[in-house]
């Protein structure tokens, strides 16, 4: 029963229900027509597309659900355009309630095989096909689509906006799929879009999916009058993008050209987040991920007021390291700016960069532009450039920090054209007009460097060449700059970059200074600078072995200048042997300690230098001129300036008081050496000087003294320089070794030029002496020629005799006979040597070669008598000299001869006649009077003799005193004789004589016999004969006997024999017993004498009372070396 029911009512509910749908069925005939849908659906698609549409074929379906479909669908934005959406069919699911009133409400919607053109103008603005693309009613309408699905759609993105030409970029295999719901208050709706990016065969796959919500409007902002609209909408999802073109979509969002430099294909990882803003949409990418095979990015972008005036753009994030040199391979040269075209290409850059965080915003209307915070580390990064205008950079690292208006980079390292930079700070300022960069580095930079940029100024400003000659040795220094300027987009963005301030420390520096041949060395100190100066500050070192402490300023405001340079500096006298000097300058050198203060000012190219040297702890020594000893007070002061070529000495004074010697001038090198200068003393007072200062050696003692030159000359040779001016000595005292007194009223005047000094006036006194000089000394500087007349009223000869050994006369007479040349003729009114005085001595004196020549001497005796002769000297330096003297002497008295070289053992008298010659030298290994070589011829007439040391003895031993007395008292009056003559020879130091005669009233006497002058021996025999009116009575002696020989008469005769030293010889009489069997040798030969009436011998008298005695006596103790 109850199945039966059952049955009944299933049965009854389709009828129904089939009543139902027919009665609908005939009510949407009757109410609504396929031509009011196909209106109605024209109508949505106009509102959405504008009103040039155009469709193929359309087709209506009720059941089951109505829906209506169209196919070939064009859309254009006028009748004749290109049209701008095409599609292959649209196919939409619609309510049917809605209709019923007339109303589309389309549930699902699907269109297949779309095509979509969106344009940018040439004015900026993008042209979407749809009649009101940013009315928020079609969102809304979007969101009453339950389904919507595009599938295999293509869109045609087209930039009309560049000059160059259109550019596009094409979107194919588009396939998007929506799901919306309905919960109030708030609709919302699942999203999923997927396609790909095509460009030249390349396709990038991308997706996105999410969410999306329709946000509606706070109630409190909403204007009362204002109708109500649809609620803006905000998205959240994901986007994928993969193998995406970077090439292709830069230069079709930053408007350049393609480049295939290799930048390769990206994978794109992000959240997604579209919400409504304070103007339009929001757009954020967060949780992205960017991946290339050359890097990838981490991070976030968002862009705020999307697609409007007020569009802003943030980027957050990180990069990994990515390699310069591949960004210079890849990145197209024309996304640069096209000042730096050149550089970019000139350049080799490697290294890594990697940004660490990083943040950019840019406002697209903002006044303040693009705003960015980050940190960027850069590691081994190098750069070389095939030109100087862009430095070597290597191995350089550190850190750099991104703010709005600047940028800081700290701790960088890394080797600057081949320098180790040890730490460097900048920071670039980005100001309204321009880019500002303030930098700071410090490192160790070498010597040599530092030395090549200072020779680079010097060159600049035409300095001295001789500083571009240093070398630095060796050392180390630290360099501390900071730059500061405008950096300009241009091949030289530095070039307005200018120092701020530096500084440079230095140790251990050694340089070579080749112009004087000594080096600095262990140079240590600071030099600071900035655009207005140099500073040094505490530079201390050693200039070869002296050292030095240097302070001052270089004014670099202008052209360079020195303010304030001072230089301190000790030196010491075996450290200026370092130095190299010209040849004959190293006599002039001081020694001991010299202390130095020098003032420097001026512009750097032409200083002009203030100077001082102390010498009161060192010795000057200027030979023949002036020497101070350590302790006197001295000093050199001087202003010079310096010239391109040379220099300008403006005042130049060396200070020993009293004297002050003044000099000023110009000297120049380039192109040729040239000198001009002038040189006073003023009145120097001989007598003030203090202890230990002297003048000429110590030889000028008193006096005046005065001294003025002018100095020209073209040529580091001083020798060939023209010098004028003058020497004056006035009242002058001078002592000289070898005089026996000073040479006292000295008066000389001398006049110079570059060619002779004219001797005007020499007179001066020498004892009782006196001499005046007239005449010139030319070619003086190197070889002098003198050529004087020197007259004397009365002159000591003794003062010119040498004494000693080796006497400084004798060194002068050597050094005068080597270097130079003289003529001089003497005449001298009243000469004297000892107790011999003559009258009119005048002679002619010849010089050269080593040689000394006294020609023509002649003179007069004071009472009578005559001299003349020629002596030769020969005086090589520092060795043996040798002499050759020639004589003659006319009735000359004997006593003053003898009294002059006798040292009073002999007393002879009478009138000599002599002449001979004797030479000699000192080259025999024992002396010079062993060379002695010559002959002497002597007589000497009407004399006596009073003492002796040979005949007195004679006359003692035959005691003829005695045998006299009462006839000739021999003891008062000395022995007579009326002739004495002899003939010596001399060879080897011994001389012979064989005619030695004297004749006197009383006997006469012949000897014969030599004597050894080397080592005074004498060896002789003597014999004597009564004579004249005294023989008989003189026979009756005992000691005389007559010898007789052969057939020749006896002749009464007594024989002595003499033998050893001149001064006391041993005098023995021989017995004629002895003579037997007959005489021999000397005694044979001087009874021969004797018999021939030969006159009795004068050599046996005294040694000083004959001609030849006394000479040969004067020559013993004056020997000639």
């Amino acid at each position: 029963m109850k199945t039966v029911q059952r049955g009944r009512r299933w049965i009854l509910g389709l009828v129904l229900g089939l009543g139902v749908l027919i009665l609908l069925a005939l009510a949407f005939a009757l109410f609504v027509d396929r031509t009011t849908i196909q209106r109605l659906a024209f109508e949505q698609i106009e509102r959405a597309f504008g009103p040039y549409i155009t469709v193929g074929r359309t087709e209506l379906s009720l059941f089951p659900r109505p829906r209506l479909e169209f196919t070939d669908v064009v859309v254009k934005a006028h009748r004749d355009a290109h049209a701008m959406f095409r599609a292959q069919s649209l196919s939409m699911e619609v309510a049917f309630w809605p209709l019923l009133d007339h109303i589309l409400d389309i549930r699902s919607l699907v269109i297949s095989r779309p095509e979509l053109e969106v344009h940018r103008d040439p004015e900026g603005h993008w042209r979407v096909p749809l009649q009101h693309p940013g009315d928020r009613s079609m969102i809304a309408g979007l969101f009453a689509v339950r389904h919507l699905m595009v599938d295999d759609g293509h869109v045609t993105l087209i930039d009309e906006r560049p000059k160059e030409g259109v550019r596009g970029l094409l979107i194919d295999n588009l396939r998007i799929r929506w799901s919306a719901e309905q919960p109030a208050p708030s609709p919302a709706a699942e999203l999923e879009l997927r396609g790909r990016v095509r460009n030249q065969g390349h396709m990038a796959q991308f997706s996105l999916a999410g969410r999306l919500e329709a946000k509606p409007p706070e109630p409190m902002l909403m204007d009362p009058g204002t109708p109500p609209q649809s609620p803006p909408v905000a998205f959240n999802g994901y986007l994928a993008i993969q193998d995406l073109d970077i090439e292709h979509v830069v230069a079709f969002l930053a408007l350049r050209e393609e480049a295939d430099n290799g930048l390769g294909a990206v994978d794109i990882q992000s959240q997604i987040k579209v919400a409504p803003g304070t103007a339009g949409y929001d757009l954020s990418l967060f949780d992205m991920t960017v991946q290339n095979p050359l890097l990838s990015f981490t991070g976030a972008i968002h862009v705020g007021a999307f697609n409007t005036e007020n569009m802003t753009l943030s980027i957050v994030g990180s990069s990994s390291p990515i390699s310069l040199k591949q960004i210079k391979e890849h990145v197209p040269l024309a996304w640069l700016p096209e000042a730096l075209h050149a550089p970019w290409e000139e350049v080799d850059v490697d290294g890594m960069i990697e940004v660490v965080r990083a943040t950019v915003i840019a406002p697209t209307r903002s006044p303040l532009g693009i705003s960015v915070n980050g940190e960027i580390k850069v590691a081994d990064v190098a750069l070389h450039s095939s030109t100087q205008a862009w430095p070597s950079l290597d191995h350089v690292q550190g850190t750099i920090l991104l703010e709005p208006d600047r940028i800081r980079c700290r701790d960088f390292t890394g080797r600057y054209d081949g320098i180790p930079v040890e730490t460097a700070q900048a920071l670039i300022l980005s100001k309204k007009s321009e880019t500002w960069l303030e930098l700071q580095v410090q490192g160790p930079v070498p010597p040599q460097k530092v030395l090549a940029e200072f020779q680079e100024v010097l060159s600049s400003e035409g300095s001295a060449s001789s500083v571009r000659a240093w070398q630095v040795l060796g050392g180390e220094g630290r360099l501390v700059l900071r730059l500061a300027g405008p950096m300009m987009l241009t091949a030289s963005p530095f070039e307005r970059v200018a120092l701020v301030e530096g500084s440079y420390d230095v140790e251990h520096l050694q340089i070579e200074l080749p112009h004087i041949g000594v080096a600095l060395s262990d140079v240590s100190g600071r030099l600071r600078f900035t655009p207005e100066e140099t500073a040094l500050n505490d530079v201390n070192g050693w200039i070869g072995r002296a050292p030095f402490h240097l302070d001052g300023v270089i004014d670099t405001r202008a052209a360079p200048v020195f303010d304030h340079v001072i230089l301190l500096t000790t030196v010491n006298a075996d450290s200026l042997s370092d130095i190299q000097v010209p040849p004959g300058v190293t006599q002039y050198v001081p020694y001991g300690e010299i202390g130095g203060r020098f003032e420097i000012a001026g512009p750097l190219a032409t200083p002009l230098i203030k100077g001082e040297l102390d010498f009161v702890r060192a010795a000057l020594r200027f030979p023949m001129i002036l020497e101070k000893v350590p302790g006197v007070p001295g000093s050199l002061e001087f202003t010079i300036r310096v010239k391109p070529h040379g220099l300008v000495v403006k005042q130049l004074e060396l200070l020993v008081l009293p004297i002050r010697i003044s000099s000023r001038g110009l000297v120049t090198w380039s192109p040729t050496f040239a000198i001009r200068a002038t040189l006073g003393t003023g009145s120097v007072y001989v007598g003030l000087l203090p202890d230990g200062l002297t003048v000429a050696n110590g030889v000028l003692r008193s006096g005046i003294l005065e001294l003025s030159l002018d100095v020209r000359g073209h040529n580091r040779d001083w020798r060939t320089w023209q010098i004028d001016g003058w020497i004056a000595l006035t009242e002058g005292v001078m002592i000289a070794e070898g005089l026996d007194q000073p040479l006292s009223h000295v008066f000389l005047r001398v006049k110079l030029n570059s060619q002779a000094a004219a001797i005007a006036r020499c007179d001066f006194r020498l004892g009782e002496s006196d001499v005046r000089m007239t005449g010139s000394i030319t070619h003086w500087r190197d070889r002098p020629k003198i050529a004087v007349s020197v007259e004397s009223d009365q002159f000591d000869l003794d003062q010119l005799i040498p004494k000693g050994e080796r006497s400084p006369l004798r060194e002068a007479l050597e050094l005068l006979a080597a270097e130079t040349t003289v003529d001089a003729r003497v005449t001298i009114a009243r000469p004297w040597y000892q107790r011999i005085r003559l009258k009119q001595l005048t002679s002619t004196v010849t010089v050269h070669d080593g040689l000394i020549k006294f020609d023509r001497m002649n003179a007069q005796g004071e009472d009578s008598g005559t001299l003349s002769g020629r002596l030769l000297l020969h005086l090589p330096r520092g060795k043996p000299g040798a002499m050759r003297v020639s004589f003659a002497i006319q009735d000359f008295p004997f006593r003053p001869i003898e009294e002059s070289f006798e040292r009073g053992q002999r007393l002879v008298t009478g009138r000599l006649t002599a002449k001979g010659m004797l030479q000699g030298h000192g080259r025999h290994p024992q002396g010079v009077r062993r060379s002695l070589q010559g002959k002497v011829q002597v007589t000497l007439v009407d004399g006596y003799v009073q003492r002796g040391t040979i005949l007195p003895r004679i006359l003692a031993i035959l005691n003829l005193p005695t045998v006299l007395r009462g006839t000739v008292d021999l003891t008062k009056d000395g022995f007579p004789f009326d002739q004495a003559r002899a003939t010596l020879t001399i060879e080897h130091g011994i001389m012979t004589a064989r005619d030695i005669v004297i004749d006197s009233p009383i006997m006469k006497l012949t000897a014969v016999g030599s004597y050894d002058v080397a080592n005074d021996r004498l060896d002789g025999v003597v014999a004597v004969s009564p004579f004249g009116p005294y023989s008989d009575f003189l026979k009756s002696i005992p000691l005389f006997g007559k010898i007789l020989t052969g057939e020749r008469k006896g002749i009464a005769t007594a024989l002595f024999k003499i033998a050893g030293p001149l001064d006391d010889p041993t005098v023995e009489y021989l017995p004629l017993e002895s003579f037997a069997t007959g005489l021999t040798g000397l005694a044979q030969l001087a009874f021969d004498i004797l018999k021939n009436t030969v006159m009795l011998p004068t050599e046996l008298l005294p040694k000083r009372g004959s001609a030849p005695s006394e000479d040969a006596g004067a020559r013993e103790h004056v020997p000639i070396p």
